[in-house]
């Protein structure tokens, strides 16, 4: 398979390569060198992942490209409709992973990649709109939504139960999900943002202490801006960096807040709290439905410590003061 895809990729390029496999990601991923050129190559292999999801990514890439000063890779090649596999190629941005340091990193530094992740959301939010809320697919007229909804708070609903429901099919004892039974603090109709939605360190390449690339779309969809924000505050800080002491995790907040506020008004009316609520519960269900799955490469000790997290934030990120279905 390996051989097959590496002479696909060089006739397209029409140039002979290195290569070296990326053993993280959920596709095959792909650095390749040749003089001075320097690509990143990604390959659709995964089959419990919708080739549709894949396809978007690249076309994401071009319109962050086109509407953003993000930092974002150029894609310079692109082959989704293949039947082997799909694939694409972008040009490899300097950086590095800051996820296997976090525990090394600098509060002055953390502060100042956070603050800039939140600009670099608050842009993204601003510039790249939809017309309704789902997950992306790719087409030729660029990233489409797919089984699109016209209403943000069915969505989140929908949202909330198919993770349930993978946890149910999935785990051996699955743990106690509760769902709100009423959803009347979030809107129906905000505006149908792309949202990143795996807010993690681990999908930012970083240089001299800045973001040098904003990366990994493999999850995308469009929905409330909120919700991606908030997705960040608890997966980018309470999850990613759970390790710091509270206080210092509240200052990473305010980093995170404050950088957002320099792209876009965040309006804290007499809903948010109860949104913040809501929006902190998801990722915690997004966790618990993909473990069965990431969780299998973790070595025993540390799988038992992941899964007993889970279960202990399913605990305490559930909403307070709401109705709940059981």
């Amino acid at each position: 398979m390996e051989q097959a895809i590496k002479d696909k990729i060089e006739s397209a390029l029409e140039e002979s390569f290195e290569w070296t496999k990326i053993e993280k990601g959920l596709n095959s991923v792909y650095r390749i060198y040749s003089g001075k050129k320097k690509f990143i190559v990604k390959v659709h292999t995964n089959e419990n992942l919708e080739s549709e999801n894949f396809k978007a990514e690249p076309l994401i890439y071009d319109a962050i490209q086109e509407k953003t000063d993000v930092p974002s890779p150029k894609v310079i090649h692109e082959s989704l409709d293949d039947e082997e596999f799909s694939f694409y190629v972008m040009e490899l941005i300097e950086g590095e992973n800051p996820g296997p340091r976090r525990k090394n990193l600098e509060m002055e530094t953390l502060e100042d990649l956070i603050f800039e992740y939140g600009k670099i959301l608050g842009e993204i939010h601003r510039e790249i709109g939809f017309e309704s809320y789902g997950e992306l697919e790719g087409s030729t007229d660029g990233p489409t939504v797919r089984d699109s909804s016209e209403n943000w708070r069915d969505e989140l609903s929908e949202i909330f139960h198919v993770y349930r429901d993978i946890v149910e099919d999935e785990w051996d004892n699955p743990p106690k999900m509760e769902i709100p039974d009423n959803l009347g603090c979030i809107p129906e109709r905000p505006k149908p943002s792309l949202i990143h939605v795996d807010n993690r360190l681990d999908n930012l390449l970083v240089e001299d202490n800045r973001i040098t690339g904003f990366i990994d779309w493999s999850f995308t969809r469009t929905g409330h801006n909120e919700y991606d924000l908030i997705r960040a505050e608890y997966l980018l800080i309470d999850y990613d960096l759970r390790f710091l002491s509270e206080t210092k995790k509240e200052r990473l907040k305010e980093s995170l807040f404050g950088g957002y506020r320099e792209e876009i008004d965040l309006d804290k009316d007499s809903g948010f709290k109860a949104r913040r609520q809501l929006y902190r519960y998801a990722p915690v269900f997004w966790l618990a439905a993909g473990f069965q799955s990431w969780g299998q490469d973790l070595e025993k000790d540390a799988y038992q410590e992941m899964l007993q997290l889970i279960i202990e934030s399913l605990k305490e990120e559930k909403p307070k003061n709401l109705p709940f279905n059981q």
